[in-house]
């Protein structure tokens, strides 16, 4: 639990609402639940046995009598202990209809909840379809539908225990009622992509104490009903009588390719507050002239002061000499007499919004989760942005570099152990980068406020090899870099890789499984850490496979094997070829797949656990 954790008020857990968690049957609904609700002294309920005890029926048999008369039931039973007070957490059933207007939706992605509906002794609800139809089934049609409703997303790999789980679930419930107080959160704004979305955006601004609401004249008509809420009402197309309906605004964002007609135009109505907003393809010196002269003619018609208008810039960034360019303009903006808001433009460059978000004067988040609305693609959304929300604004962060890096746990690893020991810790950005973009990101990131980094696969023996890294170990394979104040090389680094593995081995051993015959699959960066682990504790290599040959034939016949270690990824699935083992460890935590028969199975939980601790200790000792 975090310092900040024990001193929530009752009023952010309040407005925070109703927990509902929604998933696939066996996604852990049930079992976390009631976890968390024992965790946050919260009520706790089923919503298929709250029905069933209301009914004195089962869902099964209310389903095979009328799915309408269960769909009614269900939604009014779901109503009422929505009402209850202490506002409970709800596990609701996989087809409920669930309205985010209720409470804060979780959505439990679990990667094996087949698995577990098969060893469950519920009974089924579409009987007339076999079960691996109906899986298919739910798996077609639920998901999208818990896209669409929920604030935040769990994913829950296989083989993770519901105590681990279950204290993720926590943390983000925590994090997401101690956001309320965050000054960062008090200037962000839910932008709503379509107008159907409007209410839930009003709900959701208050449940996380965001500024408000923006309405953008290219989603909501000039006819709209303004809400009675904060909003902020943003032209971003040539009509500036769109902006007479929306004068009791909190400000206006006007577009810089409109404010001079906007100037020139009388609009009896106007708020207290005005936003010039450019843009750009790309940043530019010559835009800061044109936005603080607009922002003069403007305020001038309008009749404002100084303190009165601000400056936002927002170029499409879609490389690092760009990104560069919008970096050392930032000074330039911060000096401007007007409050600024610097946002780097496009997907590829979001990891960086959280780096000008304390100084922002206004932040922007859509309404749910990011790939809810393909057609309005974001940046960012609250399920991402929220570790940075957690506590005190970072002033320094950490990050990981790799591809792909979104399914990454580190944010809330990193930011949850930072949180527990430090009232200043680090934040923790994950950054896109592919195979010989190393060195020029190394250049760009040492201009930042990072501290360290984490480096994947398949970069780690680029940063071995790389100038820029002081390989003091001269290691073949390096994944945690800090800055390096001395020296010609910007990064110092090492391969806490071997903190990982030790710590695996050393849960197997206690558990009677070697040292002995060891299979290792892969020949990537991790490997080289692997190797060394192994030798260390005294684990013999039978074989040590490339992942691009495969399990070959003669594999097969491999005899008196006590572990094989995947540390290929996900990509490395067994075969008829793989030897039979006593033990299984995956080197990684998403895609796993089943466990061998018959023998114990580890994913890569505690590998990284220690690896990520052996990285903190590393960052921290050069501050």
């Amino acid at each position: 639990m975090t310092p900040h954790a024990h001193t929530i008020d009752d009023a952010a857990w309040k407005a925070l609402g109703t927990i509902l968690l929604v998933g696939h049957r066996g996604a852990g609904k049930s079992t976390l639940g009631k976890a968390v609700a024992d965790r946050l002294g919260r009520p706790y309920f089923d919503l298929d046995i709250e029905l069933e005890r209301r009914t004195d029926t089962t869902p099964a048999q209310l389903l095979s009598r009328s799915r309408s008369e269960f769909r009614r039931r269900e939604t009014q039973v779901l109503s009422e202990l929505c009402n209850h007070q202490p506002a409970p957490i709800i596990a609701c059933g996989g087809g409920t209809t669930v309205d985010p207007c209720q409470g804060l939706v979780v959505w439990l992605d679990r990667e094996d909840w087949r698995g577990e509906v098969a060893h469950s002794d519920r009974p089924r609800v579409r009987p007339q379809m076999s079960e691996i139809e109906e899986w298919d089934w739910m798996e077609k049609t639920r998901p999208p539908q818990w896209l669409d409703i929920s604030h935040l997303r769990l994913k829950i790999p296989r083989g993770r225990p519901a105590k681990r789980s279950a204290r993720d679930l926590a943390t983000y419930l925590r994090w997401a009622a101690v956001a309320r107080r965050n000054k960062i959160t008090a200037r962000t704004w839910l932008v709503p992509a379509v107008c159907d979305d409007l209410e839930r955006a009003v709900t959701g601004a208050y449940r996380f104490g965001m500024a408000g609401v923006e309405l953008r004249s290219d989603v909501f008509a000039a006819d709209s009903v303004p809400p009675q809420s904060s909003f902020l009402a943003s032209l971003r197309h040539d009509d500036q009588n769109w902006l007479a309906n929306f004068g009791n605004a909190d400000a206006w964002d006007v577009d810089l390719r409109f404010a001079s007609s906007v100037a020139q135009n009388e609009i009896n109505t106007r708020p207290s507050r005005l936003i010039v907003s450019h843009h750009p393809e790309r940043p530019k010196l010559a835009h800061l002239d044109e936005l603080t002269d607009a922002a003069d003619n403007l305020a001038e018609s309008m009749g404002l002061t100084e303190d009165a208008v601000e400056i936002k810039y927002v170029p499409q960034v879609s490389t690092l000499d760009e990104f560069d360019i919008l970096w050392d303009l930032t000074p330039r903006l911060r000096a401007l007499r007007e409050a600024s808001t610097i946002l780097a433009g496009g997907r590829r460059f979001a990891w960086s919004r959280p780096i000008f978000a304390a100084q922002n004067a206004n932040n922007y988040l859509p309404v749910g989760l990011r790939g809810r609305s393909p057609d309005h693609p974001s940046a960012l959304d609250f399920s991402e942005f929220l570790p940075h929300l957690a506590g005190p604004a970072p002033t320094v962060f950490d990050a990981l570099l790799g591809s792909p890096v979104s399914a990454s746990q580190g944010d809330l690893w990193h930011r949850r152990a930072g949180l527990e020991t430090s009232t200043g810790a680090p934040g923790y950005l994950k950054i896109e980068t592919g195979r010989g973009e190393l060195d020029r990101t190394l250049r760009t990131l040492v201009e930042l406020p990072i501290r360290g980094l984490s480096v994947t696969s398949p970069l780690k023996v680029e940063a071995a090899k790389s100038g820029l890294v002081d390989n003091f170990d001269a290691l073949p394979a390096i994944n945690t870099l800090r800055r390096h104040a001395t020296g010609d090389a910007p990064w110092r680094g090492v391969d806490t890789d071997t903190e990982g593995m030790d710590a695996s081995l050393y849960w197997l051993e206690e558990r009677g499984v070697g040292p002995g015959r060891v299979v290792v699959f892969g020949r990537g960066g991790a490997s080289h850490a692997v190797l060394r682990s192994l030798e260390g504790r005294g684990w013999t290599v039978a074989a040590h496979i490339s992942a691009r040959q495969g399990w070959l034939e003669k594999y097969r016949a491999l005899s008196d094997i006590d572990l094989i270690v995947n540390a290929a990824g996900p990509q490395a699935s067994r075969s008829e070829n793989t030897p039979e083992s006593r033990a299984w460890l995956d080197l990684h935590y998403t895609q796993v797949a089943p466990s061998p028969p018959d023998s114990i199975h580890l994913i890569g939980d505690l590998f990284f656990d220690a690896q990520a601790r052996a990285q903190r200790e590393f960052w921290s000792s050069g501050s």
